[in-house]
């Protein structure tokens, strides 16, 4: 896409106007392969697109760029890009594209050799044009709610949440993604006046209006898609150890987001996805006296943990911390790794035996969570989910009915 034209710039001289395109299906990203002998990014993964020429914008140069490159059209109007990159070379400007006409079809195949689409779990193990593309398209394919921004030298990214955005899966259960954003934001305040014992994103400067965050970058890539098929040996004992570490964060503001268990076992009872009697059994379970709760991450997967060049991990996307009981932190990582050898042993070797109750629970709130929201998007594990969601409830039903374990 960054043809060979593209000078690198110095003093005084303005930067190369460049357009992309995310083309999202299925879960799946569209992603060129650059000719060996190309004078840019030789032997990369791009995203398809182009220079803007004079007196064209970016917009209809997007536009005749697919149309060259993939054969298709698409009609984008005045809307502003998802994503913005900038650096020393070039202003690349990138929109999120899931409708366009036409089927696509290699129609430049001396700039890519060859066009093919990418799961989230196969982009880590790509040699991408920009590093930075994998953060932005694991974000695009987790949902597309925030645009990410980074500085001219990489050493910021400022993530805002996109306007107009709206999520139905979220209706009833996980509230809007500007109050997911507002949470995020405040504990990442939180956070930085308040170091957790895992490693964060420094919080360099926010705003309540968009609302919008300004990190110091990590120079890293996610250990993999939230629900990975391997992982090392490493990088699994680093997810869990990470996870059991945020358990012993116990910062002093009280005001976090909760998680309300009896108002999440109504709609799921609504949703046919538990009968009564199982709620009740889930709901006993949550009202046992030695049932603790605590501050989580609420998301602690692959994904959202970066590892840098030197192994060490970072743990971002902090929008859905809140009080939870204590256990969730490593069920949800529990309920992520259904795929992963050995992954669900490995997490509950490190589960206390005091805690198991509070595990227990955590682990199948966490299913019916996705459970819910497969409801209105297809997921070809839900038959496997639910099978284990009767087997959490079927524990929890032969749990003493005092004590903590």
């Amino acid at each position: 896409m960054i043809g060979p034209t593209v000078p690198r710039l110095g003093a005084g001289s303005a930067r190369e106007r460049v357009v992309g395109a995310v083309l999202t299906r299925e879960g799946r990203i569209l992603l060129g392969y650059r000719c060996p002998g190309r004078a840019s990014f030789p032997g990369c993964w791009d995203l398809p697109g182009g220079h803007v020429e004079t007196g064209e914008s970016p917009q209809a140069a997007l536009q005749r760029e697919l149309k060259e490159e993939l054969g298709v059209e698409l009609a984008l109007g005045n809307r502003a890009p998802d994503f913005h990159l900038v650096d020393h070379r070039y202003d690349l400007g990138i929109w999120v594209v899931r409708e366009w006409r036409g089927e696509v079809a290699n129609g430049a195949p001396s700039e890519h050799g060859t066009l093919a689409w990418f799961a989230g779990d196969e982009l880590g193990r790509l040699q991408l044009a920009d590093p930075r593309y994998l953060g932005l398209l694991s974000t695009v394919l987790a949902g597309g709610k925030a645009r990410l921004t980074w500085s001219e030298d990489g050493s910021t990214v400022t993530k805002t949440l996109a306007p107009g955005v709206v999520v139905p899966q979220w209706a009833g259960l996980l509230g809007t993604p500007r109050r997911a954003a507002l949470n995020e934001l405040r504990v990442n305040r939180l956070l930085a006046r308040e170091p957790p014992p895992v490693r964060a994103p420094r919080l360099l400067s926010s705003s309540a209006r968009a609302p919008s965050m300004t990190f110091e970058a990590v120079n890293g890539a996610s250990l993999g898609p939230k629900f990975p098929q391997s992982l090392s040996d490493g990088d699994l004992d680093g997810l869990v150890a990470l996870a059991s570490a945020l358990g012993g964060y116990r910062p002093s503001r009280r005001w976090f987001r909760r998680l309300y268990i009896g108002r999440r076992l109504a709609l799921h009872c609504r949703s046919g996805l538990l009968s009564p009697a199982e709620a009740d059994v889930l709901a006993a379970l949550a009202a046992r006296p030695g049932l603790r709760w605590g501050f989580a991450h609420g998301d602690i997967t692959a994904r959202n943990v970066l590892k840098d060049a030197d192994g060490c991990l970072a743990l971002i996307d902090w929008e859905w911390a809140g009080l939870y009981p204590v256990g969730y932190e490593l069920a949800f990582l529990w309920f992520s790794l259904a795929e992963v050898p050995g992954g669900r042993e490995r997490v509950e070797s490190f589960v206390p035996r005091h805690n198991e109750a509070g595990f227990l629970l955590s682990a199948a709130m966490v299913n019916l969570l996705h459970l819910q929201l497969w409801l209105r998007t297809p997921n070809p594990f839900v038959a496997k989910h639910r099978e284990t969601l009767r087997g959490l409830v079927s524990a929890a039903a032969s749990k003493p009915s005092s004590g903590s374990g």
